[in-house]
């Protein structure tokens, strides 16, 4: 894992103290120059892909004060085309696992291919509403060429990007700051995910595997959401802290999800960056035009899961998350007319109840994308489900 090399610790180090020591005028360039660079190491199709985008963007769409509706087509289908045409190939000869680290990637999906591509979408489309302000394309070639958010996302907007390059200046605190949140990031991923859970944690259900099946299966599931969670928000953690270090303050990407209360709530607080895209882009748009919070939220699932991968399975976990949001949805319209509990203990343990089925609504959607085929999903389900049988 490339976070966890010493060559990533001494690129962090170096492109910081280089920032900062360079005069304000030529740090720009810096970045750009140490993210290409980078790429030009560990992934030159990815620098290929990115420099043909930047370029493309420049001459559509940076050079323009505002673009039309053909021309915004073609920037979606230029762009997304180059991400599925990866994607697809990945799905047929590899068959990755969920795409959220670089290992996954399995050197077919080029290094941030999947976050640079939904960021230079956001671009265009913000860009044809007119919401973009004014900017060089060396502001836009910084927001594309950002190596903090190369290996795991987040996926920025420029907007807060470019408010980051107007205010950014040497602060200490800051810096501080970003270090302790790296520090903090890797002791997710190290200590907890990969000692405690992966290691210690896996050993103790290893040793009920045989004896128990059904508990064996849960607290297998219960594991994997640990070690999904903890490696997760330890690599965005790790990224926003690289990002702070450098003047800018990335978007959270996680704010606590298994305290979520429903799973709209979840999906708030999980994969943020991601999930806010798709409302932004994919469910507002769709609501605008179909007026169907149902078909809304099930367009932006099936996006979010293809996004992951071009696979059965994860059209499938799309289509799983979108019902539940659905049901939710529908739940809201039934809810005035239940009895109300008023008693401050009975709403706690409803709040209680209501976290815990979301989260386990979560972890068992997690076992559709985690199994290449629906046979295994279903026999970990039943042993789950049924344990009395």
């Amino acid at each position: 894992m490339l976070l966890l090399t010493q060559d990533w610790l001494f690129t962090v180090l170096g492109v910081v103290l280089i920032h900062w020591i360079l005069p304000a005028k030529l740090r720009g360039a810096w970045i750009v120059a140490a993210s290409a660079g980078f790429l030009a190491v560990y992934s030159p199709i990815s620098l290929v892909i990115i420099s043909a985008l930047t370029t493309l963007y420049y001459f559509v769409a940076v050079k323009k004060d505002s673009i039309s509706g053909k021309t915004l087509i073609g920037l979606i289908l230029v762009t997304a085309g180059i991400l599925s045409s990866f994607k697809f190939y990945d799905s047929l000869i590899v068959g990755a696992t969920i795409d959220f680290t670089p290992e996954s990637m399995d050197f077919i999906i080029p290094l941030g291919l999947s976050y640079y591509t939904f960021r230079c979408i956001h671009y265009a489309i913000e860009k044809y509403k007119g919401t973009i302000p004014a900017h060089s394309f060396g502001e836009f070639a910084q927001f594309m060429f950002f190596l903090p958010t190369f290996l795991v996302g987040p996926i920025h907007r420029f907007h807060d990007f470019q408010s980051d390059l107007n205010r950014k200046r040497w602060d200490p605190y800051m810096v501080a700051q970003g270090a302790e949140r790296m520090l903090y990031g890797y002791v997710k991923i190290t200590f907890i995910a990969n000692l405690l859970v992966t290691g210690l944690l896996g050993i103790g259900i290893a040793n009920i595997s045989g004896s128990n099946e059904s508990l064996y299966a849960y607290l297998s599931m219960v594991r994997a959401f640990l070690n999904l969670y903890f490696m997760f928000s330890g690599f965005s953690d790790v990224a926003i802290g690289f990002g702070m270090m450098l003047g800018f303050k990335v978007m959270e990407n996680f704010n606590f999800p298994f305290l979520a209360a429903n799973i709209s709530d979840f999906w708030r607080r999980w994969h943020i960056s991601l999930t806010s895209w798709c409302r932004d882009y994919v469910y507002m748009g769709v609501m605008s035009t179909a007026r169907s919070a149902a078909l809304a939220a099930a367009a932006a699932m099936l996006v979010m899961g293809l996004w992951h991968e071009f696979s059965l399975r994860f059209v499938l976990w799309g289509i799983y998350h979108g019902v539940g949001i659905v049901i939710w949805q529908n739940f809201q319209h039934v809810k005035p007319k239940l009895p109300q509990v008023k008693n401050k203990y009975g709403l706690m343990a409803l709040r209680v109840l209501s976290t815990l089925l979301t989260l386990h609504y979560f972890m068992f959607g997690m076992l559709i994308a985690n199994n290449t085929d629906l046979s295994t999903t279903w026999g970990e389900w039943h042993k789950m489900l049924f344990f009395w049988l």
